[in-house]
């Protein structure tokens, strides 16, 4: 087999390398580089963004690129490469799993610490920590890294410096046999917290880009060019990266997409023994979607499952044979997860009834209405199927230019689903083509119902009984998002060359009238999501940013309309490449270990907590800082409350003035006072966040040792407590508390 390529088209790759390798670096530079561009002003020089370009990234770049490109001119040598991944993927995917983990490559941006500890931008290998990310690195991942400090406890005194369940509540790593349930996380119990932390990243991303390949192999009738841009567009999609470590959204895809698959192959294989194996796999993933414990998710996407799950049993039930035996595997299976369940109830049942009873989030009930909004901000529903447009440029220099997208970039972050092209294709097919296909049936029967649920208003308990009203409008709309790409990939498989309508076929032929088609799609989604009020990106980038949304989506719709051919098929697996790339491969940084533990205050405060291990630590100031040295194993009283703590704050509030204040998951702004009795107050328009005014006085009632600020505290001393500056580094300061009055 000749691979040979003469000199013309070596040039002609060379040439469209090096400018594709010259756009990329530019992105990634204005990705990386988000703070000092912020500094610049609006108009920025392309002198001054080539001053950022790294040889080392341009070289990784053009490699990667000029591989691309000659492997997409080159088909045989293309499907000769593609055939040895397939076959053996499994294992080049636990050999590349293995070589990251050595070298401790994560996506956490837990270097964001370095600006608030060390006045300095970490440098990561490629891309930037996001500070707007701060639920994974400020609480989540500190969270878990402390467990290295507990001996990986079910429960920890570190955060809120008095007993928390580490399981329930953000899902830290513990020594119990429930973590079967959570696999990706036993990494932590027997590594170095830099490779432990590694592998739940990395396990993580291989495990969702397998299951989602398998499982676009399922949907799509083993089309592999469809199922891997399936699997690209799940896991490298905006709301996957946005979200990725926190609320266990990547292990909800994961876990029910792999109990579909299981049942599949349970009902095809009449291997006894191999059904007891996926039995038991069965077990784990139900269970392990169960003890992802985020119901706002859970139950929209849990609908999803259950319909595919539903599809899979009525297009094989007529050719499985059933036994006796298949009776035992089911109750094991259920045996498995309930003892899970009982076991998971006893330890944590406490914690349960206090989150269930809290005013947020136990408080928050949805009952369907667009106007239902329970957080300021929230878009409308059309705008939020629409909005996936505006998705790829998330990533790009969100704290100046795009600075308001920081603030909804997450939050309104769903799939790149194509809306509204799905729902069209699943008409065509089924009223058009005549085609009555089982599973877009099923798909579109969800998506009405979560369509309706979310719409309009229905008696209370219709979302009770249904259990919606435990998630809320932006959290169905993911399952709607979610349902858009079962949609679209499912039509995909089905479309026929030449369809049986000889109009179909004349609008196919002709490329002018689908490119309009295509182009009135994309403008017509623009101008409905939140661009069209210039509501993430302002007027100066209006144009420019309307030309790239409707060229990129468009280009992409008219090669959906096209797909049929095999040729418009390899196109738009770049199309989704690409599009992953932007909207989500660019979202987290490329990190090679834990930088944390090298800064100067997390040495110093790790020395403290060797001398002193049981000393409570508040924090006075915002509450990006509460959560600051978590994982250096200090007992922070005033780090984000996961659910609220009664006794602690019975200490200073006996008369339980202030318990409809903090009877939520609370993050802390704390301040000091000489004079004011310490009062707990709401943050108007935030559910999660609690301004605690703390009169010195009061310190000895929560027994605190120790103070990290950045302002002086020694002006609040007086007869009763006197704060000692024991360590400063640039802003930080450190104070411990000595009470006079009893010679502490």
């Amino acid at each position: 087999m000749d691979f040979n390529i003469n000199k013309m088209e070596l040039l002609k790759t060379t040439v469209i390398s090096l400018m594709l390798t010259f756009l990329a670096e530019l992105y990634v530079s204005i990705i990386e580089n988000t703070t000092r561009l912020s500094q610049v002003g609006k108009l920025v020089s392309l002198r001054k963004l080539i001053e950022f370009f790294t040889l080392e990234q341009c070289i990784i770049f053009f490699i990667i690129i000029f591989m691309a490109i000659y492997l997409y001119y080159n088909p045989d040598l293309r499907n000769k490469i593609g055939e040895f991944i397939y076959k053996y993927r499994y294992p080049l995917a636990l050999a590349l799993l293995v070589v990251l983990v050595l070298f401790e490559i994560n996506g956490s941006s837990i270097g964001a610490w370095d600006q608030p500890i060390i006045n300095s931008t970490h440098q990561s290998l490629l891309g930037s920590a996001r500070s707007t990310q701060s639920d994974e690195w400020r609480i989540f991942t500190p969270f878990t890294l402390s467990q290295y400090l507990n001996d990986f406890s079910y429960f920890s005194s570190i955060p809120r410096a008095s007993p928390t369940d580490m399981f329930a509540i953000y899902g830290a790593p513990i020594w119990t046999i429930l973590m079967i349930f959570r696999p990706f996380q036993i990494g932590y119990l027997f590594l170095s917290p830099a490779k432990g932390l590694s592998f739940y990243w990395i396990s993580r991303l291989i495990a969702l880009l397998l299951v989602s390949f398998e499982m676009g192999m399922l949907i799509t009738n083993r089309n592999k060019t469809l199922s891997l841009a399936y699997a690209i567009m799940i896991t490298f999609s905006p709301v996957v990266q946005w979200w990725i470590s926190v609320n266990a959204l990547v292990e909800m895809l994961i876990f029910g997409q792999l109990a579909v698959l299981l049942l599949y192959h349970y009902m095809k294989t009449k291997d006894y023994k191999k059904r007891l194996i996926i039995a038991l796999g069965f077990a784990i993933s139900l269970g392990g979607y169960i003890f992802t414990i985020y119901p706002a998710w859970q139950i929209p996407l849990g609908y999803v499952f259950l319909f595919l799950a539903i599809w899979v049993f009525l297009d094989n039930y007529k050719d499985f044979e059933f036994n006796k035996l298949d009776i035992g595997f089911a109750l094991l299976s259920l045996a498995i997860v309930g003892a899970g369940g009982l076991y998971f109830l006893h330890t944590s049942g406490d914690t349960i009834e206090i989150v269930r009873n809290s005013l947020y989030p136990g408080g928050r009930h949805f009952i369907g209405g667009l106007d239902s909004s329970q957080f300021k901000g929230e878009t409308g529903f059309l705008q939020s199927l629409c909005n996936y447009i505006n998705s790829i440029f998330y990533p790009l220099n969100l704290d100046s230019a795009f600075s308001s997208a920081a603030g909804i970039s997450r939050l309104d972050s769903f799939f790149y689903d194509f809306f509204p092209v799905p729902l069209i294709l699943y008409i065509f097919i089924t009223f058009v083509e005549k085609n009555r296909d089982k599973l877009l049936n099923c798909l579109i029967i969800v998506y009405v119902l979560l369509a309706v649920l979310s719409i309009f208003v229905f008696p209370e308990y219709v979302y009770k009984i249904t259990f919606i009203s435990n998630t809320i409008q932006r959290r169905l709309i993911l399952a709607l998002s979610l349902l858009n790409v079962l949609i679209l990939f499912r039509s995909l498989s089905l479309l026929r060359t030449d369809s049986i309508n000889r109009h179909v076929n004349n609008i196919k032929n002709n490329n002018l009238i689908l490119a309009v088609i295509s182009i009135a799609i994309a403008g017509a989604v623009f101008f409905l999501s939140t661009s069209s009020g210039f509501g993430i990106i302002g007027k100066a980038l209006f144009i420019p940013v309307l030309i790239v949304s409707i060229f990129i989506l468009g280009i992409t719709l008219f090669i959906i309309f096209k797909s049929s051919d095999k040729k418009y098929a390899n196109m738009f697996l770049v199309m989704c490449i690409l599009i992953s790339a932007m909207g989500g491969g660019l979202v987290n940084p490329i990190e090679s270990g834990i930088g944390y533990y090298d800064l100067e205050p997390v040495q110093f405060v790790e020395g403290l907590v060797q001398e002193n291990p049981n000393a409570n630590w508040i924090v006075v100031g915002e509450r990006e800082m509460q959560d600051m040295f978590i994982a250096a194993g200090a007992h922070t009283i005033t780090s984000v409350n996961t659910y609220p703590d009664f006794e602690e704050w019975e200490k200073i509030d006996p008369d339980h003035k202030f318990e409809d204040v903090y009877n939520r998951y609370a993050h802390m702004n704390v301040n000091l006072s000489a004079n004011e009795s310490s009062k707990f107050e709401r943050v108007p328009g935030r559910e999660d966040i609690i301004s605690l005014t703390l009169n010195v006085n009061d310190l000895e009632k929560l027994n605190v040792t120790y103070i990290e600020s950045e302002q002086d505290l020694s002006e609040y001393s007086n007869d009763n407590v006197e704060f000692e500056k024991i360590y400063s580094y640039r802003n930080l300061k450190i104070f411990k508390v000595n009470y006079l009055d009893n010679n502490y």
